[in-house]
């Protein structure tokens, strides 16, 4: 596991925080992922892909270029963007993989909470904005909701690594 604060230069960062926290940008309902003590009531958040199936999904996808030749993959397998709203507690997604085979596993934070990434051995790594956290795919792994902020923002990146 690896985590890099100040991943992008400021301005980079801003643009790409301004893009997602926008009024204007499209999020769509995705009704999986999150338990607590009322399933039907916290079994959703919101994504955005921008990339996946080897091809571009999103009309923003240029928009994270600043990011994607950050990391420089040698391959990308998925870009997709997650926003959870507000909780008066913690709650937590599903233990899951993103794949079924070893890549790496990235969450961009693109703002500053309370929500956890939450791994079965127990680690966690704190939402911070402008740092990448990155992981092999095949550790099992969540998210969490926030208490301290109306939305949690970040966007979860599969690829392949230059050795």
């Amino acid at each position: 596991m690896e985590l890099t604060k100040n991943l992008l230069p400021n301005t980079d960062f801003i643009n790409i925080q301004n893009l997602l926290l926008g009024a204007d940008f499209p999020w769509y309902l995705n009704e999986a992922g999150k338990s607590g003590t009322d399933p039907s009531l916290y079994n959703f958040q919101f994504t955005h892909t921008f990339y996946g199936n080897n091809q571009v999904h999103s009309s923003y996808y240029n928009d994270l270029l600043p990011l994607i030749n950050t990391i420089n993959p040698k391959s990308l397998i998925k870009i997709k963007a997650n926003i959870t709203t507000v909780t008066d507690d913690i709650h937590y997604f599903d233990m899951h993989t993103d794949f079924d085979y070893e890549c790496t596993t990235a969450v961009f934070y693109i703002n500053s909470n309370n929500g956890l990434t939450v791994f079965e051995n127990g680690e966690q790594n704190q939402s911070i904005e402008n740092s990448l956290f990155e992981f092999n795919s095949l550790l099992k792994h969540t998210g969490t909701t926030s208490t301290d902020t109306k939305v949690r923002c970040l966007i979860n990146l599969n690829y392949f690594k230059w050795i």
